[in-house]
């Protein structure tokens, strides 16, 4: 009935303080923001989305990358 208590005294001593989970979180988020700026701030990049978006819910069927072309 009371296994839960009996079970946390012995897991006690290998759970991280509050200090290092919070240092491990704000790094990851920091490192995915960094590559984000590094990265995401292209033009292309956004262009090639807006792109992707168009196509997936712009409803344009038909899309080649040549439109001024004559066939």
């Amino acid at each position: 009935m009371n296994a839960q208590n009996e079970c946390s005294v012995l897991s006690k001593d290998h759970i991280p303080s509050i200090a290092y989970m919070t240092f491990a979180e704000f790094s990851t988020a920091i490192l995915g923001i960094s590559i984000f700026i590094i990265f995401g701030t292209s033009i292309d990049l956004w262009s090639e989305w807006k792109l992707y978006f168009i196509k997936k819910f712009g409803g344009v069927t038909n899309y080649s990358d040549d439109q001024g072309s004559t066939v």
